[in-house]
């Protein structure tokens, strides 16, 4: 059945009572805050607690440890080189050192020449030569010049 909606019909009776409206709690940030306090209060607390755990032996242990050490006082040495040192008796042999290896004596005056290495660079020649001369061998450096593919 069509309904007419131009012509709505006036209602009689009590005027509509206004709605009570609820009073709204307060948000949920206070209270938040002191959920954040109390867990950091309970997390400092049991960081501690942890941090200080001890074995209950471990004390006894430590405090007997403190008393042995302090009953006995370590012995004192004795050391006994320095008597035998003076007792002792050292017997020199006159015997003549060895010649040295490696300065023999050339008999027949030939002289030799080798050479110890080629460098690229002057500086790396001069090392060489330091070392040689610290061995008490004689060294020189001579610089040559080579073409190229030489």
């Amino acid at each position: 059945m069509p309904r007419d909606y131009a012509k709505k019909p006036v209602r009689k009776g009590k005027p509509a009572t206004p709605r009570k409206t609820r009073k709204s709690k307060p948000s949920g940030a206070p209270n938040a805050w002191i959920w954040l306090l109390l867990g950091i209060a309970i997390g400092i607390t049991l960081s501690i607690v942890v941090q200080n755990w001890n074995d209950p032996g471990a004390d006894i242990v430590r405090a007997l440890e403190d008393i042995s050490v302090a009953e006995s006082p370590p012995p004192k040495r004795q050391f006994e080189f320095h008597r035998l040192a003076r007792e002792s008796e050292v017997v020199v042999a006159n015997v003549e050192p060895s010649p040295l290896r490696g300065t023999t004596s050339n008999s027949n005056g030939d002289s030799y020449l080798l050479q110890a290495g080629s460098f690229q660079h002057m500086r790396d020649a001069d090392n060489l030569r330091a070392r040689l001369l610290l061995l008490n061998l004689n060294a020189r450096v001579e610089p040559t010049s080579t073409g190229p593919g030489e």
